[in-house]
């Protein structure tokens, strides 16, 4: 079934979310140290890549990343966990059984959807770091206060910071399937 924008993902991160309660002893740093530096975020001034028709697949969905710049963001507990692009780019999305294009067809009068954006934040524990690494060339770069202001407002609609809610593979450093985007 097809549901709002921010249903969907909420729904997504409900789901994958834990609680302090089950964050396990004698890891790196302690949860609420790792979800600090979650919430708090930053484009990487030194990790900023120019982009042109960069293509991002995962299952049924397409991020082609038409023109723009990327940042990287900082460590999470020593791990490169997000990334954030500003500039001009398309998301393409089809979906992968007849029920699910009825449903995007009852809801957009489409069977198939396509949508440009002009930001695209990203947070993975799954292969996505060594996919950019590999296909972009990073350096110095301006526009990191810009790239900032989206992370905030992006990190802002996915977490609680009342509630210390986060994936626990971000925080565990666990390689996964793991990709949420805003």
């Amino acid at each position: 079934m097809i549901f709002s924008k921010c249903t969907l993902v909420l729904l997504i991160l409900i789901s994958l979310f834990t609680t302090v309660n089950s964050y396990p002893a004698g890891d790196d740093a302690s949860y609420h140290e790792v979800f600090e530096q979650l919430v708090n975020l930053k484009a990487d001034p030194q990790k900023s890549a120019d982009v042109s028709e960069l293509v991002i697949s995962r299952e049924t969905g397409t991020f082609t990343l038409e023109e723009g710049k990327l940042f990287l963001c900082t460590q999470v507990n020593g791990t490169v966990c997000a990334a954030v692009f500003t500039g001009k780019g398309t998301f393409s999305y089809t979906p992968p059984d007849d029920i699910e294009k009825e449903q995007l067809e009852r809801f957009y009068e489409k069977r198939e959807l396509t949508k440009n954006f002009e930001v695209l934040f990203l947070m993975f524990a799954d292969s996505t770091l060594s996919e950019l690494e590999s296909k972009l060339d990073f350096h110095p770069g301006q526009g990191a206060d810009e790239a900032d202001k989206q992370i905030f407002w992006s990190l802002k609609f996915l977490s609680d910071e009342s509630a210390e809610y986060f994936n626990p593979d971000l925080i565990l450093k666990k390689a996964n399937y793991f990709f949420v985007l805003r």
